[in-house]
């Protein structure tokens, strides 16, 4: 098995452990409204980059979320090294995707030049 393969095989795994932990281990406030998107690891293994999305109503609740995550690192971290079998456990370090926020605000600006294309048509 390529170096590779087994990379990605781990980030999966570090990505459906985290998660689980988020949603019933770890505590922190509005935890069902983070969802993991992504785990970029090295690829001696040694640090992961963790990317999730933060359903909230304010930028302000946004921060508080994701700085709830970042306090309870070393706690996320103990989880992963107890679920997996893994001679080191990784760095973790905690990014907020916002690919599916700047999606839907391409969307909406392409809507918006459809519907201004519309107008000086009709």
């Amino acid at each position: 098995m390529s170096q590779g393969n087994r990379v990605r095989r781990v980030e999966e795994m570090v990505k459906r452990v985290i998660s689980e932990a988020l949603i019933g281990e770890v505590d922190i406030p509005h935890g069902e409204r983070i969802t993991v998107t992504k785990v970029d690891m090295s690829p001696d293994l040694r640090n992961a980059k963790v990317f999730f999305s933060i359903l909230a109503e304010t930028e302000e609740e946004k921060q508080t979320i994701f700085l709830g995550v970042r306090k309870r690192r070393k706690e996320i971290r103990r989880i992963v090294g107890r679920e997996m079998e893994l001679r080191l456990v990784p760095s973790l370090k905690f990014e907020i995707d916002n690919t599916a926020e700047e999606a839907a605000r391409i969307e909406a600006l392409i809507q918006k030049i459809h519907e201004e294309d519309r107008s000086r048509e009709g």
